[in-house]
């Protein structure tokens, strides 16, 4: 497609948003420094046997990258950052330092590791002299998303690394399937839970921090546990906690922390201590044990919450009366839970919309729909459910897809 028709037919800025869907695939790192309601983190639910290899839509995804950049000029500056905006440190870093310090050396100020703003730690082999993450970032200068699983052998970041640029770090913990790689696997859980606190400590501007642990384990580090103040942090992000893990976070200084996504591992026992006033965001990620410990009760830990968004099928709110002043915006994602059968979905989904219909949350204006609600809309027993809210004043609204996903499915059919 000619340059000329691009700019005649849409505008640039559609068709770079076209392009930032069609290279980006469900299991890549997602790219946000900020909260977006609903964005699951990439692999959540999978347990990889390796991080060797790049999954199957991983691998495509880069494919695409690659066509897409030969296609022609307009469509090669629109697209270049997204192929150099996310690199995999791994068992060829010596490799990619050396390529990052020599595009900087033929492009002063211009070269492509500019263009990174994610670095995915992947290196699955200890190595003899392993390249330490300084010297990849020193070409990085713009680097703000740093992923690290405990499959990752990269060694903890040297004192005196600056971390200022990191604006979201992931850790998680990815549990090895392969017998034969066990031995590594124990020495990583060790080294992943060091190289989370040095990070933390050193990365002074991190606003969102997701951290997933896939095995519970009852001694992760063999050194004290250090105080940790992150005062730019905005946005925690947990999910298959354990209790040793969920300690540590509690006894962080985090005065700014006002979102807070989690499964059921802040709610086990006790609500945790982090639940309070500062906390206006809660989205509760889906989990089939929400359902039994009537997690959305946790909106009276939040005296000054603004939003709760959770998936409508797991959620339930204790039978008691409930009340929560500040509450003005609920998303709710429909999906399907197999623990419950179809009817008790139903009575779930109008218990819910009568609580939202009543004096439980007064200054309640929004309800959002994600997900797939056209069933639900075109049954007739959502009407009562749906005026009742609308009488009380509140707005009731669907979040319709983005109908650049459909160019963006067929771009990447059309170049693989």
């Amino acid at each position: 497609m000619p340059s000329v028709a691009i700019n005649n037919v849409l505008p640039v800025e559609v068709i770079a948003h076209i392009l930032r869907m069609a290279t980006t695939a469900p299991t890549c790192y997602a790219l946000t420094k900020t909260y977006v309601p609903f964005q699951n983190v990439p692999g959540e639910n999978v347990l990889p046997e390796s991080r060797a290899a790049l999954s199957k839509l991983e691998a495509a995804s880069w494919i695409t990258k690659l066509s897409i950049v030969r296609v022609c000029k307009a469509w090669k500056s629109l697209a270049l950052e997204y192929l150099y905006e996310e690199v995999y440190m791994g068992e060829h870093a010596k490799t990619l330092s050396e390529a990052l310090e020599k595009s900087e050396t033929m492009f002063p100020r211009e070269g492509v590791g500019r263009r990174v703003r994610c670095i995915v730690l992947s290196a699955w082999r200890p190595e003899i002299k392993p390249i330490p993450l300084p010297e990849v970032l020193r070409w990085c200068p713009n680097t703000e998303i740093l992923v690290k699983s405990d499959d990752d052998t990269t060694p903890t970041p040297n004192p005196d690394v600056d971390l200022s640029s990191i604006k979201r770090f992931d850790w998680r913990f990815t549990r090895f399937q392969l017998f034969a790689e066990r031995g590594l696997h124990w020495q990583n859980t060790h080294q992943g839970l060091d190289f989370f606190r040095d990070a933390m400590m050193r990365s002074d501007n991190v606003h969102y921090l997701a951290v997933g642990i896939r095995y519970p384990m009852s001694r992760l580090s063999d050194n004290p546990r250090p105080h940790i103040a992150t005062h730019s942090l905005t946005t925690l992000r947990v999910h298959h906690i354990g209790p040793v893990i969920r300690a540590e976070i509690e006894g962080w200084d985090c005065p700014n922390l006002t979102h807070i996504i989690t499964d059921s591992s802040l709610m086990w026992e006790t609500y945790s201590p982090i639940f309070g006033p500062r906390i206006e965001v809660v989205e509760l990620i889906k989990d089939e044990s929400l359902h039994s410990i009537f997690a959305l009760g946790v909106v009276e830990k939040c005296p000054n919450l603004l939003e709760l968004n959770y998936h409508v099928e797991y959620g339930q709110f204790p039978s008691k009366p409930i009340h929560q002043d500040t509450l003005r915006c609920i998303r709710l994602y429909a999906g399907r839970n197999y623990m419950i059968d179809l009817a008790d979905t139903w009575e779930l989904l109008k218990a819910q919309f009568t609580l939202f219909a009543g004096p439980s949350f007064p200054s309640l204006r929004r309800l959002v729909l994600y997900g797939d609600w056209d069933d639900v809309l075109r049954d007739s027993q959502f009407v009562p459910l749906k005026d009742g809210v609308l009488a009380r004043g509140c707005a009731v609204e669907t979040n319709s897809m983005d109908v650049g996903y459909v160019f963006a499915a067929k771009l990447r059919y059309f170049y693989l």
